[in-house]
């Protein structure tokens, strides 16, 4: 467990750094044009910056959901689900303070379709390799009278 933790800071960190470093090289080649965007400058403070860390660990956080074997599956996709959706609120919505409620609704229910074809498409892909895997292992016959 303390592994999964130090692997899930390290990549947190590693995220966090390149996040903000092409939020750095966007903000600084929008000021060398003198083209002013709100959005880019909502970024660029300690506020937005711890924001943006704490998605970005939410994120890497969320693998270790898969591996709660007590839990059921829908269980543990509504868990994933509810992370995901946070960890991009806190970057799209709350970082750039976009709180009208059309755009919290068109959000939300645009993040829920394409996380779901998402789910429906790892479904998909893990049923296809899967039967794959099964076919191409050898056949052995169940009653084999040549031993005896």
């Amino acid at each position: 467990m303390i592994k999964e933790f130090k692997k899930i800071i390290s990549n947190t960190c590693i995220g966090f750094t390149v996040f903000e470093f092409v939020l750095l090289i966007i903000a600084q080649s929008m000021l060398s044009m003198e083209k002013r965007s709100d959005a880019v400058v909502s970024f660029l403070n300690l506020k937005a910056a711890s924001l943006l860390l704490l998605a970005i660990f939410v994120y890497n956080l969320v693998g270790l959901v898969f591996k709660i074997k007590s839990l059921s599956g829908a269980i543990t996709r509504l868990i994933h689900y509810l992370l995901t959706m946070s960890a991009v609120f806190l970057v799209l919505v709350v970082i750039p303070g976009n709180f009208k409620m059309s755009f919290v609704i068109v959000f939300a229910f645009i993040f829920t379709l394409v996380y779901f074809i998402a789910l429906l498409v790892s479904f998909a892909l893990k049923k296809l390799f899967a039967d794959k895997a099964d076919s191409k292992k050898a056949y052995k016959p169940m009653f084999d009278t040549k031993d005896e």
